[in-house]
């Protein structure tokens, strides 16, 4: 449940990640973020 205010993320809602949007939406936020964000995902 998100609650008013409350920031909307990717856990909250269900995707069909086979999809090419989805599948380019996550290549783009791997792409542009940020340095640390990259380290820290490896």
């Amino acid at each position: 449940m998100v609650r008013a205010g409350q920031s909307l993320t990717y856990a909250d809602v269900a995707m069909d990640e086979s999809l090419t949007a989805v599948k380019v939406r996550r290549e783009m936020e791997r792409d542009f973020a940020p340095a640390a964000a990259r380290i820290a995902a490896q």
